[in-house]
Order: C-alpha cells, then sequence, then structure tokens
C-alpha cells in the first residue's frame, strides 16, 4: 500500500504466491523472492490501473521485489 499527505492509502502493487506449496512443503527454500507488478506510476484512477494493481497477470510495470 502506498501512503501519502494528499488522499488516502492506494494499492501500488501485487504479488502471489502458494500457500498451500509452502505448508505442503514444496518449496524447499525457507526463503523466497517474489517480484511485484502493478500499473504505471502517472495513471489516473481508472479501472485499469484498479485492476492492474490488483491482478499482476494484467499489470504492465515491475514496482519491486519483497522477499518472504
Amino acid at each position: 500500500m502506498d501512503e501519502d499527505d494528499i488522499g488516502a492509502d492506494e494499492m501500488a502493487g501485487t504479488l502471489t504466491f502458494s500457500t498451500k506449496e509452502l505448508i505442503e512443503g514444496k518449496k524447499n527454500n525457507l526463503f523466497l523472492w517474489k517480484n511485484i507488478y502493478g500499473s504505471p506510476l502517472n495513471q489516473s484512477n481508472s479501472k485499469f490501473k484498479k485492476m492492474m494493481n490488483e491482478h499482476p497477470e494484467y499489470a504492465s510495470n515491475w514496482k519491486g521485489r519483497v522477499l518472504c
């Protein structure tokens, strides 16, 4: 989530992974890197921005990585 003084919190991107695979031990690593994808920064509040930030398979911008 993105926080600024002007408006409310807004979603900046999403990452996905299978918790079922982690619980069942299918992933051997204790930690894993996951990429965050979302809409371009210059997008106005549109349905396309919301769709890209909530569904990484539709996103056009890489936003960074998170160690999980």
